[in-house]
């Protein structure tokens, strides 16, 4: 199972991100799955990083390494307003 973190350090932090796993792509290969708002927790208290950086780091360092068959998944939580929104518009359809 592959993680977002490559060192020991990096995932001591990333540790508390992780919220399961699954295996639903294909070849029943299972998959670490990571929230994302867990992950920019993780840097702001682990790393004391503000939240705006926190936010930075995670686009440019960990979204784009959650692409592909052997990624990792990340997922971001949901409000009720964002629920609706996806649902009123076209992202969904």
């Amino acid at each position: 199972m592959k993680f977002i973190a490559n060192s020991e350090s990096e995932r001591r932090v990333f540790d508390e991100a992780v919220i399961g796993w699954t295996s639903i792509k294909p070849g029943g290969k299972r998959l670490a799955v990571y929230s994302y708002d867990k992950c920019v927790f993780s840097l702001m208290s682990g790393e004391g990083m503000s939240y705006e950086s926190a936010v930075e780091w995670v686009e440019f360092n960990i979204v784009p390494h959650c692409e592909g068959d052997d990624a990792p998944l990340l997922v971001r939580s949901a409000t009720k307003a964002g629920l609706e929104y996806l649902v009123d518009s076209d992202v969904v359809r």
